[in-house]
């Protein structure tokens, strides 16, 4: 493919998938709020409530030509940004691993997260910062970790 011919199928695509993202139902839609402070970027409404969800997740490696097997467990998404003073809801999902205690450094907030269960806390971050969401279970790589997220927390 020439260079031109690649240009327009590059520009189609995007204009295609841009497109696509603005004429989605509200359940997909709904998910762009967790990067940004909008429920949708056209439309520049502020998020009323910042609810978020975060699931469990464990990326294994099998053993290969003498190098064993590689198992490491993390929060998806494993970065949230939430601004000070407003109320704050996280729902943890166990997909994966059977336990998973955990810890927001810094802001006192405590968990635990079951395989097939949700664990719901609620807190007003009332300081500005850059937070870890760490994982009691595995906090080093040596416990298949460290599974931690963060929390960024803005004006």
């Amino acid at each position: 493919m020439n260079y031109t011919r690649c240009r327009k199928w590059l520009l189609g695509t995007t204009v295609a998938l841009f497109a696509a993202a603005l004429t989605a139902p509200d359940y997909v839609r709904a998910e762009t709020h967790t990067y940004t402070n909008t429920a949708h970027i056209a439309d520049k409404k502020p998020v009323a409530q910042q609810e978020y969800w975060i699931v469990t997740n464990e990326i294994k490696s099998p053993a290969k030509d003498g190098v064993p097997e590689m198992e490491v467990y993390r929060w998806d998404p494993g970065f949230l940004v939430v601004q000070k003073g407003k109320p704050v809801t996280l729902h943890f999902y166990g997909v994966k691993g059977k336990a998973h205690p955990f810890e927001i450094q810094g802001l006192g907030v405590k968990g635990d997260v079951q395989k097939g269960k949700v664990t719901t806390v609620k807190f007003t971050p009332d300081k500005v910062g850059t937070f870890p969401i760490v994982c009691l279970t595995h906090p080093t790589l040596d416990q298949h970790g460290p599974m931690v997220g963060y929390l960024r927390v803005e004006e």
